[in-house]
């Protein structure tokens, strides 16, 4: 399977072109950045709808940073906020998060992660879907030892 786009990270349409590539892996497969969705040029969801796709499969986890990578409205990212919240309440159970620090391969400044963090709470609202998304959902992904909650 090649990649495509700038330095290895597939671009809107590569999420499409290979999601049944990707659900032929024999391993769990991570998708970073949103899947590099193109915001405003996936207007008929082709390329969201991929990323539900894949989701439902249960083989397949999705990181809900780089909002600052595909959003074309700059600060606060508002249309890449929208996608994050879809997919973390589509499936909760299968979506990490993280503030892609310290922001390899970009072109221009750095995003205030500052800012990143705070779109948590428009992300996963409320404390138990945050927590599911920032503690349970990397434990198992990663297979961390899970912690006494008590």
């Amino acid at each position: 399977m090649s990649l495509s786009g700038p330095l290895g990270h597939v671009q809107s349409d590569g999420i499409v072109r290979l999601a049944d590539s990707v659900l032929q892996l024999p391993v769990p497969a991570v998708i970073d950045h949103l899947g590099r969705v193109d915001m405003p040029e996936d207007e008929d969801r082709v390329a969201s709808h991929a990323l539900l796709r894949l989701l439902d499969s249960g083989k397949v986890w999705v990181k809900t940073s780089g909002a600052d990578r595909v959003s074309r409205q700059g600060p606060p990212f508002r249309d890449a906020v929208t996608l994050a919240a879809e997919l973390v309440a589509h499936a909760p159970q299968r979506v990490v998060w993280g503030t892609d620090f310290p922001h390899p391969n970009i072109i221009g400044d750095a995003p205030d992660d500052g800012l990143l963090v705070d779109l948590l709470a428009d992300i996963a609202p409320g404390e138990p879907a945050r927590h599911r998304l920032l503690v349970l959902n990397p434990a198992e992904l990663f297979g961390f030892d899970r912690l006494d909650e008590s």
